[in-house]
This record gives structure tokens, sequence and C-alpha cells, in this order.
């Protein structure tokens, strides 16, 4: 069984052997200005490839994000895809959770009980959708400044 993941040249590569399944979490702590998350509409993930393993077409793909003891979580499934490709997570309501205090950023793939195997990917790059303007250039961007 073979797990192997690497960070280098601004990706992320993650790979397992037909024999072997795991699960990625990747994790960003935020701090600062970094935490508002105002006006955000969700993730953008960009992957270079997406191998969803032996024997599915898709992997489960979960978004946390964490603000205090809350927990705000979507998840999408990720199609398996062999060229570079954007895969959107959309937050839809949010209800009462805070975007303008999120302490982390956490993105699990292939997680659950019963990770697949042979699940590869390499993802790019992961981007806040829109980016949040501070907001003094929101107010100036209205002519209200």
């Amino acid at each position: 069984n073979a797990v192997s993941g690497t960070i280098g040249g601004g990706s992320l590569t993650f790979a397992t052997n037909e024999a072997a399944s795991a699960n990625a979490v990747i994790e960003y702590t935020l701090s600062g200005s970094a935490r508002n998350l105002s006006g955000a509409t969700g993730l953008s993930l960009d992957f270079l490839t997406f191998d969803a393993g032996t024997g599915f077409s898709s992997t489960p793909l979960k978004v946390e994000l964490v603000s205090g003891a809350t927990t705000l979580s979507r998840t999408v499934n990720v199609s398996e895809k062999f060229s570079p490709f954007t895969q959107a997570v959309n937050f839809g309501s949010v209800g009462s959770f805070n975007l303008s205090q999120v302490d982390k950023i956490r993105i699990t793939v292939n997680g659950g009980a019963n990770p697949q195997f042979a699940v590869d990917f390499a993802l790019d790059a992961v981007k806040v959708k829109p980016i949040p303007a501070p907001p003094a250039l929101l107010l100036a961007g209205i002519g209200l400044v």
C-alpha cells in the first residue's frame, strides 16, 4: 500500500496506489484581515488533474469554514478529469455563520468512513470567490467615500 503527497512548484500532488485508500486534509489558518471573508460566495479549486479512483467517476470533497466553535460545511463530488479544470464550492446560504471572523478553511478530499482506493490529484490553487475587498474600497467602489 502506498500513499504519497508532495508540495512544490506551487501545487500539491497526492497519489495512492490501487491497494491504498487515504484522504487529504488541507488546512489554512487565517489571521488579521484575512479572516474577513464577508462577501465571499465560495471557493474555487484549480486542479491540474483528478483521478477519482478505482471504479469511481467522482470523489467527495468537503470544505469547512471554522469560526470559533461554529463550522460551516459544504460537500461536492469532484468528477474525474485528466486535464486542468476549476471545481467550484459555493457557500450558499450561511445563516448565522459569521463570514467576517473565519479562523480556518479546511478542505478534505476523499474523506468519510470509506475512502476510495487509488485517488490521485494535483491541486494548483485555492481561491476565495469573489475576493472580498476591504470595506473602504467597497464604499469607494459605490461612490460613498
